[in-house]
């Protein structure tokens, strides 16, 4: 019996090798040697690998053993990397080698390193290698064979210091000197297994039931031995697979795996066992024949869709109504069980959106809320017809899943604003004769102090700010030069002033409360300045009652040629009837440049300008009464030259009442000749701002003229003093001058009321 020495593999550092005598075979007088280099995958550098015949000391030395194998050119050296997810079986026996890559090319192979010594330069590694060695060995009596191969690696660490680990591997005769046994038995006969794997179609489980079923390539089959090593193959192109070189009465078990895309069909179908699907595992026992049975069976996975809609829920109550719309470009993300993000999509134009090719599971949809919408309310009636919110979970059993809907509404819109006005009275409320105020800057900021809006006033007064959402806001008015802040929240909110500064809730409703008022400062100034020259020469004693209504308003420019017969019977101290019969034809010249600049409340009736020719026996009373309320600024400056020649006395009596914002630069010059008597009552309220220059009444030189107008316009030649006309003439010129004695004491009295 032969026995099998096995060491304990030896670690040094980064230095770790393991090794076996995996086959022997007496008559071809060989010896297989399977070597880990690095099986615990450390990072080795300068990795070499020597594979001496006899063995390795354990202080890295090496020795020559009786029996010893022969290494040279002839012998069979392969290399295979093991990948980072393989694992390598514990009993170093290697049933397939082809389920490692083959890197032999890609390393350095000396097999004349030294007498029966070979040499592998990994170089720097950090992976597991598998070595396989097939060397000679010398033969010999049966009862004193020995076959002894050593195996060493050796590295360098970061300091550039050697470190080795050691492996010999020893086939005895007799003894076993080491702790593991084997026993080398006779070659005997092997046997094989395999068959086929199909796309089953109609899913029935039995092979060719359906036209459409075909061998499907490249399906991974792996074999497990009984001791738990494994070996791999992969379909050919008919679909087939085969494992050899089985051992009679061992048990073996074979594994399909699915294919991406596919799921086992049902087993044995049929009781033909070379017809049905052994499923996804099947474990045969060899019973001294070859077993070519073991078939399976796929079919494709069917894939579902989930979807279906977001909608415009107008009426916001959460289900979908045949005349609300689709809502396009939601964006909408699909998770799987895990929370995974498996795909993301937009609705169409209609609203609609899909995930396609989803396995049965359970899965998570998130709707993204598009701008300027709500979500609205969830869960209110059929699942095919709600909404079901921005997040929601769907299943896919088997079926398709159209079923997860959500709905929004528009988000509304609301305004603010309303009014600034002048608060005439100052009372801090609205009354409806004040009006707005134009142009007022009114700034709107939001709940973090940032300015969203400006605006002005119109011309009413009026101001708003649109598409606001609800929240809080803070309005700012602009205070208007020259005016003062009313008085704040005297009365209801929608009437009241709230001032400069407002604070805003806005809850779901517009909000025209937000007003504010101003009111001017009272000032008053009054100027007025007076020149009057006047000549009067009056040899009269007359009390003149004469009653005369004048309201007139009258800006005359007028030259004037007034022919009046008038009989005039006056006594002093009498009360006298005045019979006035005048023919007055009055045609002035007058120059008014005037300016004005009104801002005033003013109540202007008159502006009394008189030429009248008239002959009377009168006494002149004028009352005038005028009530303004206004603030006047009024300068007035009054030229009069008058000669006036009159038997006459004149009782004036003028109450003037003016308050108004009047600014006046009158020159008035007049030189007039005239006897008159004339009543005169003048009632005006005169708001007046202007430059006035007046050349009013009858400029007379006292030199001739050459011709002037008489009632019927017909020229005539003036006529000398002391001929026919010359009483007619010196009654106009008295007329004219009482005329002008009644304006200047009119004028002089309104001063005096003024101040």
């Amino acid at each position: 019996m032969l026995k099998l020495n096995i060491k304990k593999p030896i670690v040094k550092d980064e230095s770790n090798i393991q090794s076996i005598f995996s086959h022997l075979d007496t008559t071809k007088h060989e010896v297989e040697q399977t070597i880990y280099v690095n099986p615990l995958k450390l990072n080795a550098k300068n990795t070499n690998v020597t594979i001496k015949s006899g063995g390795v000391a354990d202080n890295g030395d090496y020795y020559t053993g009786d029996g010893s194998t022969i290494i040279d050119s002839n012998t069979e050296i392969k290399v295979y990397k093991v990948a980072s997810g393989q694992q390598l079986p514990q009993s170093n026996k290697i049933y397939d080698y082809s389920q490692y890559e083959d890197v032999t090319n890609s390393v350095t192979i000396n097999k004349n390193y030294g007498t029966n010594m070979a040499n592998i330069n990994f170089g720097d590694i950090d992976s597991a290698y598998i070595v396989k060695v097939v060397s000679k060995y010398t033969p010999g009596a049966e009862d004193d064979l020995a076959v002894q191969q050593g195996v060493r690696m050796t590295t360098t660490n970061k300091y550039n210091y050697s470190s080795y680990a050691g492996y010999t591997n020893t086939i005895l005769s007799t003894t076993d000197s080491g702790g593991g046994d084997g026993t080398v038995k006779p070659e005997e006969k092997l046997y094989k297994i395999g068959d086929y794997v199909w796309e089953d179609v109609d899913k029935d489980g039995v092979q060719g039931t359906d036209s459409k079923e075909k061998p499907m390539a490249n399906v991974l089959v792996t074999l497990t031995y009984p001791d738990g090593t494994t070996k791999s193959v992969r379909t050919d192109a008919n679909g087939h697979y085969e494992f050899g070189g089985l051992k009679d009465g061992e048990t073996y078990t074979v594994k399909f795996e699915t294919p991406a895309g596919y799921l086992p069909t049902k087993e044995n179908g049929t009781t033909d066992g070379e017809k049905d699907s052994n499923g996804s595992s099947v474990t045969v026992k060899i019973n001294g024949k070859d077993d070519m049975s073991l078939d399976t069976g796929f079919y494709k996975e069917p894939k579902y869709n989930l979807g279906d809609y977001v909608w415009e829920d107008t009426n916001k109550d959460g289900i979908q109504d045949a005349n609300e719309p689709g809502i396009k470009d939601v964006k909408v993300t699909l998770k799987d069980s895990t929370g995974k993000v498996i795909g993301t999509t937009t609705t169409d134009a209609s609203g609609k959106y899909k995930f396609t090719d989803l396995d049965n599971g359970n899965y998570t949809v998130e709707f993204e809320t598009p701008a300027g919408y709500t979500p609205t309310v969830k869960n209110t009636t059929a699942e095919d017809k709600d909404s079901n919110g921005l997040t929601t979970t769907g299943v896919i059993k088997d079926a398709d899943n159209w079923t997860l809907d959500s709905g929004f509404y528009k988000t509304p819109k609301y305004s603010l604003g309303d009014y600034v006005w002048y608060d005439s009275n100052k009372d801090g409320k609205q009354d409806s004769t004040e009006k707005g105020i134009k142009d007022v800057t009114v700034t709107l900021q939001n709940e973090k102090g940032e300015v969203i809006g400006t605006t002005k006033t119109d011309e009413n007064g009026k101001y708003r700010f649109d598409n606001l959402d609800s929240g809080k806001y803070k309005v700012i008015f602009e205070k208007p030069a020259g005016l003062t802040q009313t008085g704040t929240n005297t009365t209801e909110d929608d009437k009241d002033a709230d001032g400069g500064e407002v604070d805003v809730t806005i809850t779901d409703h517009d909000d025209f409360t937000l007003d504010n008022g101003y009111f001017e400062e009272d000032t008053s100034d009054s100027d007025s300045d007076s020149d009057s020259d006047s000549d009067s020469d009056s040899d009269s004693d007359s009390d003149s009652d004469s009653d005369s209504d004048s309201d007139s308003d009258s800006d005359s420019d007028s030259d004037s040629d007034s022919d009046s017969d008038s009989d005039s019977d006056s006594d002093s101290d009498s009360d006298s009837d005045s019979d006035s019969d005048s023919d007055s034809d009055s045609d002035s010249d007058s120059d008014s440049d005037s300016d004005s600049d009104s801002d005033s409340d003013s109540d202007s009736d008159s502006d009394s300008d008189s030429d009248s020719d008239s002959d009377s026996d009168s006494d002149s009373d004028s009352d005038s009464d005028s009530d303004s309320d206004s603030d006047s600024d009024s300068d007035s400056d009054s030229d009069s030259d008058s000669d006036s020649d009159s038997d006459s006395d004149s009782d004036s009596d003028s109450d003037s009442d003016s308050d108004s914002d009047s600014d006046s630069d009158s020159d008035s010059d007049s030189d007039s000749d005239s006897d008159s008597d004339s009543d005169s009552d003048s009632d005006s309220d005169s708001d007046s701002d202007s430059d006035s220059d007046s050349d009013a009444g009858k400029h007379t030189p006292v030199k001739p003229m050459s011709a002037t107008k008489d009632h019927h316009n017909k020229a005539k030649a003036l006529p000398e003093t002391g001929s026919e006309n010359n009483g007619s003439n010196n009654a106009t010129l008295f007329g004219g001058l009482f005329a002008a004695l009644g304006s200047l004491l009119l004028f002089g009295r309104r001063k005096k009321q003024n101040k």
